[in-house]
């Protein structure tokens, strides 16, 4: 064989170890994104029972909401006191005080 011909074999040879090595990385890249792919699909599904555990309890308590607006008791409306009414009943109450004292 011709030196030309053994050079054209060497270098398809190298170019076939090249592409093979690129294989090889390719499979191992594959094989850690299908990993990585199955973790993340198994936090999803545990995510979408979150979602859904919490989407029952959001449902359980609007019902209870609804159910307490229906109970809904309405506050008596007291007068407002001034300052100067609540200084008058103190004065009042000591003066009941020291009458008690005697």
């Amino acid at each position: 064989m011709s030196d030309g011909i053994r050079l054209l074999i060497e270098q398809i040879g190298d170019r076939a170890k090249h592409i093979h090595q690129q294989l090889e990385a390719e499979r191992s890249k594959n094989v850690q994104l299908s990993e990585e792919l199955a973790q993340l699909k198994s936090e999803l599904a545990q995510k979408e029972s979150t979602v859904d555990t919490l989407n029952s309890e959001v449902s359980a308590l609007k019902e209870e909401i609804n159910s307490m607006k229906d109970h809904t008791i309405t506050p008596s409306v007291r007068p407002q006191i001034s300052d100067d009414e609540i200084d008058d009943l103190v004065k009042e109450i000591d003066y009941c005080l020291e009458q008690l004292k005697q």
